[in-house]
């Protein structure tokens, strides 16, 4: 009988512990595929791209659950000067703006929501 009363806490734990890997790994997924979506869009539009059609390219930009407000967009470097010039994109999963991206991790017993923030970016050669 011992050996079930540690064991089976233990499984739950491996099944939390699982599951919530496979939500941080879906984060990650959608952050990069959003980023690459990004810079991908703002590459081909030019490297003439107004701050206007910047924000417009970047707030059609959805991913899932994960990437659903142009506000997680922190960051877009244009390197018009180097070869090839190049965008590269950075989007982060805070629960930012209107359209907020969900609690991870969620349940939250250890209260690490508020420190935990993921982050991909995207680079792209600039289309002439």
């Amino acid at each position: 009988m011992t050996l079930l009363t540690w064991l089976v806490p233990l499984l739950v734990l491996i099944a939390l512990v699982a599951i919530e890997a496979a939500k941080a790994y879906e984060i990650s997924r959608d952050l990069q595929i959003g980023a690459s979506l990004a810079a991908r869009a703002l590459a081909s539009s030019g490297s003439l791209t107004t701050q206007q059609q910047q924000s417009q390219i970047l707030s059609d930009i959805q991913v899932g659950k994960n990437v659903v407000d142009p506000s997680q967009f922190y960051s877009v470097i244009w390197q018009r000067n180097t070869t090839p010039p190049t965008v590269t994109v950075f989007v982060q999963s805070v629960s930012t703006g209107p359209q907020k991206p969900p609690h991870f991790p969620d349940p939250d017993p250890l209260n690490l929501g508020s420190q935990f923030v993921m982050k991909a970016q995207s680079t792209f050669r600039l289309m002439q």
